[in-house]
């Protein structure tokens, strides 16, 4: 999925700006680490095809993320690992309650 992310996120962002062989590496890379998983071509284009489904639905479900970290990385060139994880850390809301913290009565109820 890190792979295919790059191209995906670029074009969601400026449709217009991608070219196909800026993520010929890229792609080359996510049909080699495909092929260690699959038996065949038909497996590996299917097993592909999955992946760039479940890549589009990461990054549409978290793309406020992502520009949030594009556009520090734009601002600062670098971010340490604790600045990173400061962007990525989930967001309460006051009005809902934390979905993310285990209910110790019942683990598995958030499952």
């Amino acid at each position: 999925m890190v792979c295919l992310a790059g191209r995906m996120a670029q074009k969601m962002a400026f449709p217009l700006s991608v070219r196909r062989w800026q993520s010929r590496l890229d792609d080359e890379d996510a049909t080699v680490l495909a092929w260690r998983f699959c038996t065949s071509v038909p497996e590996t284009k299917a097993f592909l095809k999955w992946l760039e489904i479940r890549t589009q639905q990461r990054l549409n479900a978290h793309w406020k993320t992502v520009e949030l970290i594009a556009n520090a990385l734009l601002a600062r060139r670098r971010l340490s690992g604790k600045e990173f994880e400061e962007l990525i850390r989930p967001r309460r809301c006051g009005l809902l309650p934390n979905i993310l913290q285990v209910d110790r009565e019942h683990p598995t109820a958030h499952q």
